[in-house]
Protein backbone atom coordinates (compact mmCIF):
# COMPACT_ATOMS: atom_id res chain seq x y z
CA UNK A 1 0.00 0.00 0.00
CA UNK A 2 2.70 2.19 0.55
CA UNK A 3 4.70 1.52 -2.20
CA UNK A 4 1.52 2.47 -4.55
CA UNK A 5 0.73 6.05 -2.64
CA UNK A 6 4.67 6.90 -2.97
CA UNK A 7 4.58 5.62 -6.55
CA UNK A 8 1.33 7.81 -7.24
CA UNK A 9 2.19 10.70 -5.12
CA UNK A 10 -1.68 10.72 -4.30
CA UNK A 11 -3.54 9.20 -1.49
CA UNK A 12 -5.97 5.99 -2.02
CA UNK A 13 -9.51 7.38 -2.18
CA UNK A 14 -10.54 5.14 0.84
CA UNK A 15 -8.05 5.36 3.70
CA UNK A 16 -8.78 2.44 5.43
CA UNK A 17 -7.18 2.14 8.74
CA UNK A 18 -5.01 -1.05 7.15
CA UNK A 19 -3.49 1.83 5.36
CA UNK A 20 -3.35 4.38 8.22
CA UNK A 21 -1.43 1.59 10.74
CA UNK A 22 0.92 1.27 7.53
CA UNK A 23 1.77 4.55 7.69
CA UNK A 24 1.80 5.20 11.24
CA UNK A 25 4.26 2.36 11.74
CA UNK A 26 6.76 3.83 8.49
CA UNK A 27 6.86 7.04 10.38
CA UNK A 28 6.91 6.03 14.39
CA UNK A 29 10.49 6.71 15.44
CA UNK A 30 11.49 9.48 13.26
CA UNK A 31 13.32 12.06 15.26
CA UNK A 32 12.71 15.72 13.92
CA UNK A 33 16.64 17.48 14.02
CA UNK A 34 16.20 21.41 13.90
CA UNK A 35 19.44 22.79 12.16
CA UNK A 36 19.84 26.41 12.53
CA UNK A 37 20.88 28.52 9.99
CA UNK A 38 22.91 30.75 11.66
CA UNK A 39 24.85 27.85 13.22
CA UNK A 40 25.57 26.14 9.66
CA UNK A 41 27.17 29.30 8.41
CA UNK A 42 28.79 30.01 11.48
CA UNK A 43 30.63 26.10 10.77
CA UNK A 44 30.37 26.19 7.45
CA UNK A 45 32.08 30.20 7.24
CA UNK A 46 33.83 30.08 10.22
CA UNK A 47 35.68 32.99 9.79
CA UNK A 48 33.52 34.41 7.18
CA UNK A 49 36.20 33.77 4.34
CA UNK A 50 35.58 31.86 1.38
CA UNK A 51 35.63 27.77 1.47
CA UNK A 52 37.34 25.25 -1.20
CA UNK A 53 34.61 22.35 -2.05
CA UNK A 54 36.94 20.09 0.38
CA UNK A 55 37.14 22.64 3.21
CA UNK A 56 33.19 22.72 2.63
CA UNK A 57 32.42 19.02 2.36
CA UNK A 58 34.96 18.57 5.23
CA UNK A 59 32.78 20.95 7.43
CA UNK A 60 29.46 20.04 6.77
CA UNK A 61 30.50 16.22 6.88
CA UNK A 62 31.73 16.70 10.80
CA UNK A 63 28.72 19.61 11.26
CA UNK A 64 26.33 16.67 10.51
CA UNK A 65 28.31 13.61 12.27
CA UNK A 66 27.86 16.17 15.59
CA UNK A 67 24.36 16.51 15.33
CA UNK A 68 22.81 12.99 14.78
CA UNK A 69 25.78 11.67 17.40
CA UNK A 70 23.89 8.61 19.22
CA UNK A 71 21.08 8.52 16.92
CA UNK A 72 19.97 6.09 14.17
CA UNK A 73 20.68 8.34 10.95
CA UNK A 74 17.83 6.52 8.91
CA UNK A 75 15.31 7.51 11.67
CA UNK A 76 16.56 11.34 11.33
CA UNK A 77 15.06 14.24 9.40
CA UNK A 78 16.65 17.44 9.74
CA UNK A 79 15.23 20.79 9.12
CA UNK A 80 15.79 24.43 8.76
CA UNK A 81 15.11 26.80 10.99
Amino acid sequence: MLKDFMAEKELPDDISQEFLDALRQALSGLAKLPVRLDDLKTILFPDGSPATPAEFKERFAKYLDHLIKGRDAAKVRLVIE
